[in-house]
């Protein structure tokens, strides 16, 4: 019996070896924190910027604050209905779910979270499924 080799099948089965799979970091707003989840990055989250976006007829975010090793500056801009976040930490290797920062808010708390940056501690560009901040809240967030 004579096992025939195709070499195309192979090379298929070695490229899948290779390629792990990637999975992206997702921003999401829980129990009052903003969180950073399934960061899968062996160096571990820096820096990002992250907008939130709310309707201020439901909801009153008074304050943000970030939680250690992170900081930075915040922009609660109602009349734009967006909280602008940006913050970073020195310190390496903080990977999986990542809590950056509390706010502080009365109402719904309904919140469309968009992430314009989202880097590891040596600079390098995070992928992450939130869609990036195009200036324009929408109508009804949390959706």
């Amino acid at each position: 019996m004579q096992i025939s080799h195709h070499p195309f099948l192979f090379g298929i089965i070695v490229l899948c070896a290779m390629v792990s799979a990637v999975s992206a970091a997702e921003v999401v707003v829980e129990s009052d924190q903003l969180i950073v989840k399934g960061l899968d990055d062996s160096i571990g989250l820096g820096a990002f910027s992250i907008v939130l976006g709310y309707d201020p007829a439901r909801t009153t975010v008074t304050e943000v604050t970030f939680i250690e090793p992170f900081t930075g500056a915040t922009n609660i801009q109602p009349d734009e209905k967006t909280v602008r976040i940006s913050g970073f930490t020195v310190e390496s290797g903080l990977t999986g779910d990542i809590p950056v920062a509390r706010i502080v808010y009365e109402g719904e708390g309904l919140f469309d979270v968009y992430v314009n940056t989202l880097v590891n501690v040596q600079g390098d560009a995070v992928e992450t499924s939130n869609s990036a901040y195009g200036g324009e809240a929408p109508v009804s967030p949390g959706t």
